[in-house]
C-alpha cells in the first residue's frame, strides 16, 4: 500500500513538474503575443502628401506638390524610391516583441539613435514612430512610450529601417534629360581640366556619330 502512495506521488510531482514548465513556457510566449500586426501599416498611401523624416544628424522632408515628388523642397525625388518607401509603409507587419532581455538595449538605442517618421495627409498627422534598427537585418519601430516591436515585410528578408536611413542626396532623381534618341542632335561632353578626354555626339538625322 505505502508503495503504490509513492509511486502516486512521484506520479505527480511529475506531473506538477512537466505542467510548470508548460505554463512557464508558454506564459511568456502569451506575454509578448501580437494582437495587431498592422500597428504600423499606412492603408491608404494614396492620400500620403507629406512624409518627414528626422534622423540623429540629418532631416529629410519628402513633399507631393503638383503630383510631382521633392526632397527639402529643393530636387526632385526618385520616383522608385518613393515608390519603395510607399510599398515598405503599406506592406509593414509586426512580427513579434523585442527581447525581453535586450528591452533596455533597444530601447536606448531608439532614444539615442532612432528615425522618427511622420507621415502626413496634406497637414494632418496620418502616424509617426520611431524606427532602429542592427543595420543589417533586424528593424524596431515603436510609438511613444511604448515598447518595441521587431517588424518586417512578409515575404522579403528586407532591413525595413533601410529606407529611413537614406540621405538627401540619394532621395533626388538621377535624370539628367528626358528625351528619346531621335529627339537629341548634339550631345558634348568635358571634363574640366582634362580637355582630351571629351567627346561630342552629333546626330546626323538618321544614327548619332561620335
Amino acid at each position: 500500500m505505502q508503495r503504490k502512495k509513492n509511486i502516486r506521488s512521484i506520479v505527480l510531482l511529475v506531473i506538477l513538474g512537466s505542467s510548470a514548465v508548460v505554463l512557464a513556457l508558454t506564459g511568456n510566449r502569451s506575454g509578448r503575443k501580437i494582437t495587431n500586426d498592422r500597428q504600423f501599416m499606412i492603408e491608404d498611401t494614396v492620400s500620403v502628401s507629406r512624409i518627414v523624416i528626422e534622423g540623429e544628424d540629418f532631416i529629410n522632408t519628402l513633399e507631393r506638390t503638383g503630383g510631382i515628388w521633392k526632397i527639402n523642397e529643393k530636387y526632385p525625388a526618385d520616383n522608385s524610391m518613393v515608390r519603395v518607401l510607399m510599398a515598405v509603409l503599406h506592406e509593414v507587419r509586426v512580427h513579434r516583441k523585442a527581447p525581453r532581455q535586450m528591452l533596455f538595449e533597444i530601447t536606448e538605442g531608439m532614444k539615442s539613435k532612432g528615425i522618427k517618421v511622420s507621415v502626413y495627409d496634406r497637414q494632418d498627422l496620418i502616424h509617426s514612430f520611431i524606427a532602429w534598427g542592427n543595420g543589417t537585418s533586424v528593424s524596431y519601430f515603436k510609438e511613444d512610450e511604448s515598447d518595441p516591436l521587431v517588424v518586417h515585410l512578409p515575404g522579403y528578408n528586407s532591413y525595413v529601417t533601410g529606407i529611413f536611413e537614406v540621405k538627401e542626396n540619394d532621395w533626388r532623381d538621377r535624370l539628367i534629360v528626358s528625351t528619346s534618341w531621335s529627339g537629341l542632335k548634339k550631345y558634348l561632353l568635358e571634363y574640366p581640366g582634362e580637355i582630351n578626354d571629351g567627346f561630342t555626339i552629333i546626330s546626323d538625322g538618321l544614327l548619332p556619330s561620335i
